[in-house]
């Protein structure tokens, strides 16, 4: 397979992207022009931006998952008590307020089940006291609840008279309200030891260290991290004269093995816009390659495994964005982002296709979305983390996201390792093609979920006859894993595109604002 390079792949006139003149100074001095170009917004905001959307851990509210386990414990009484009352109604006794105080009034522990009520009321009110209002983080009082629940349970059943005539004889729902009442009590357990305080424990470490290490890290590196000098630490095996001009030739040269000074006299031959666009590009891998551990090297058999997935990919990508028989899910224009869903037999699964309008010419689109996939998680709080695991070469790489849980703590994260590649296709549109790989450096791990992408990514064209708005696609082939049914995921994942589209938007949104006050 032989692979677009950014340099070569974009294909648009100069005029398609507009660089000021000190830009252009900066980058012939050896510094690169995406802190001018990308317009990244200020780290103090967009890291407030992130951390509002999330609980906070000193805002004295309660999280999410807190609250769904709550509200699930008021369920519990709410669902026993209603059972019980239908238990008390099919006895058969009239007038009907003579079985309620057979039950209550005359209460005996061989012939009423009233006692489940009483148990279900005592479970709540010490949670409610425990995990609402004093908030405290312990397994111990669900421990306690939980064990007295089973044992009383467990002598009910041995002494409770199910063939008492005067009971209503065979009452089924008597085996319903006592195995209901089980149930429930060990539900509520397994929400606070498995859901509640891991949720709560893992935000709280991630505010303390965004507070400690991660703002003090950004803020530091701002300045330095799309310097041409990080890039030539990453990339050549060589020296590189500081201040030189040609870095981009200089790097090109030392893979093909040639001189620094034939691609000194190519590099005055070079269009401005492909200069910008590979300074750009090379500039993002040596910030990556100075904030985390990227592995640099790769073998041949490594190559042509990744030339394989990354053909099948783009093929099947390429074909699913032609294919007909997609079926609309969600949506009413493509300003608000519309979502389409189609099995497909290959695949085993429903695959989503999102598509709306973004303000934004494809090409500069394109070139923002692939260059900050990593800053991603400080807009869009559904991605926990993104960092890339191994470059490949100039425009294909290796990448390890961490999808946040879902409803309210009910789906557990999930993490991906993927393989990446973005190019300019057929001069008319621009892909980034995506399919999970298995990576050395990011074994699966007990903490999260190990998910699987198919082939699918993102599609940037022209709206037509307006080349400076972008058609944008996203072709969703995933399969989160775990215990949950595929059928619950399909049914959810149209909001999630959704939410997703409108943060997408509204970041851009900001961006092109920024760039306009900026002029």
């Amino acid at each position: 397979m032989k692979y677009i390079k950014s340099e070569k792949s974009v294909q648009t006139d100069r005029g398609d992207m507009v660089y000021s003149q000190s830009a252009m100074d900066r980058t012939q001095s050896g510094v690169s022009t995406r802190t001018n170009y990308y317009s990244i917004p200020d780290e103090s905001h967009s890291q407030s931006q992130s951390l509002s959307r999330e609980w906070d851990p000193q805002g004295g509210k309660m999280s999410p998952a807190r609250r769904t386990f709550c509200l699930f414990t008021t369920f519990d009484l709410i669902l026993t008590f209603i059972l019980w009352v239908i238990y008390t109604q099919l006895i058969g006794k009239t007038p009907i307020w003579k079985a309620f105080e057979d039950q209550v009034f005359n209460y005996t522990f061989q012939a009423s089940l009233f006692d489940t009520v009483m148990i279900s009321t005592a479970r709540f009110t010490f949670i409610m006291l425990a995990y609402a209002l004093f908030r405290i983080s312990h397994w111990w009082v669900i421990a306690i609840s939980t064990s007295m629940t089973c044992i009383y349970l467990l002598f009910k059943c041995f002494l409770f008279e199910f063939n008492d005539s005067l009971l209503g004889g065979k009452n089924p729902l008597s085996y319903i309200v006592l195995i209901v009442c089980f149930v429930l009590a060990w539900i509520e357990t397994w929400m606070l030891d498995f859901k509640v305080v891991p949720t709560e424990k893992r935000l709280r470490h991630r505010t303390h260290h965004s507070d400690d290490e991660r703002e003090p890290l950004l803020s530091h590196q701002r300045s330095d991290r799309y310097s041409v000098e990080d890039t030539r630490e990453f990339y050549s095996p060589v020296n590189t004269p500081e201040g030189s001009e040609d870095e981009g030739d200089h790097l090109h040269g030392v893979q093909h093995g040639h001189s620094t000074h034939h691609h000194n006299h190519h590099h005055h031959h070079r269009r401005h816009h492909d200069q910008s666009s590979i300074t750009s590009s090379t500039s993002r891998k040596a910030s990556d390659a100075s904030l985390y551990s990227v592995t640099s090297t790769i073998s041949s058999a490594d190559a042509e495994h990744y030339n394989q997935l990354l053909d099948e990919a783009k093929s099947a990508l390429l074909e699913m964005i032609s294919m007909d028989g997609w079926k609309l899910e969600t949506g009413k224009n493509l300003q608000e982002g519309i979502i389409y869903s189609q099995n497909i037999k290959k695949f085993g699964r429903k695959i989503f296709k999102l598509q709306g309008v973004i303000d934004m010419a494809p090409h500069d689109l394109w070139q923002d979305m692939v260059n900050t996939l990593n800053d991603s998680p400080k807009w869009n709080p559904t991605i926990l983390e993104s960092r890339p695991l191994q470059v490949v070469d100039d425009c294909t790489e290796i990448t390890y996201n961490i999808a946040a849980e879902g409803a309210g703590g009910l789906v557990s994260a999930r993490d991906f390792v993927s393989l990446r590649q973005w190019m300019c296709y057929n001069n008319s549109m621009y892909l980034s093609v995506s399919i999970s790989t298995t990576h050395s450096d990011m074994p699966p791990t007990k903490k999260y979920v190990r998910g699987d992408n198919g082939p699918g990514g993102w599609v940037f064209e022209s709206v037509e006859n307006e080349p400076d708005r972008c058609l944008f696609t996203w072709i969703v082939n995933t399969n989160l894993k775990g215990w949950l049914p595929q059928a619950a995921i399909d049914q959810a994942m149209s909001g999630v595109l959704v939410s997703y589209f409108k943060l997408l938007v509204d970041h851009y949104k900001e961006i092109i604002a920024q760039r306009t006050n900026g002029l």
